[in-house]
């Protein structure tokens, strides 16, 4: 198909779009007036739901016409063309679309094994930091034993030499006494 003749299907096509559109427009319009004016009786519950109802409505009809004008569109797309090159273009998008669901799940594979990397280096992480925290901890009980050791060490020989000055001051009294008589 020429240029020029695929200009004039392009431009046909595109009329036909914008009558469907005011159709379309038109007809969802007046089914939204007539459910709006229905709706004036009804619960704030009801009145929601009805717009809801409405709006799902309107986009359903959207989609159909996007279907539509992608189905005219292919149409128009392979009017003019022979069966072999329908087939062959027909077959490089279907090679496209495998080798593009490859390479998302090529990448979809990549980022679940990113994230197991990051789980397993947060874990490991974590149990460097409770190993530490542990270390730490038994270190503090080793120096909490160690300080009271010392101490009583500490206690034992100030109670030694305290016995020691005692018995000192003692024999210095009896000899002093011994002296004395």
């Amino acid at each position: 198909m020429d240029r020029e003749g695929f200009n004039l299907v392009d431009a046909e096509l595109k009329k036909e779009l914008q009558a469907d559109y005011k159709r379309i427009d038109v007809e969802l319009a007046s089914k939204y007036d007539a459910q709006r004016t229905n709706i004036f009786g009804a619960t704030a519950k009801d009145k929601a739901q009805a717009r809801a109802e409405i709006d799902r409505q309107q986009k359903e009809e959207a989609q159909k016409l996007k279907l539509e004008m992608k189905d005219k569109r292919e149409r128009a797309h392979f009017e003019g063309k022979t069966r072999q090159e329908v087939m062959q273009e027909l077959q490089a998008r279907e090679k496209e679309q495998m080798e593009q669901r490859r390479r998302q799940e090529e990448e979809k594979r990549r980022e679940e094994q990113q994230r197991r990397n990051e789980e397993q280096e947060r874990v490991r992480q974590q149990e460097q930091s409770n190993q530490q925290k542990t270390e730490a901890e038994q270190k503090k009980k080793e120096l909490s034993v160690q300080e009271e050791f010392n101490k009583k060490a500490k206690m034992q020989e100030y109670d030694q030499r305290m016995r020691e000055h005692r018995a000192n001051k003692e024999q210095q009294k009896d000899k002093d006494t011994d002296r004395g008589r």
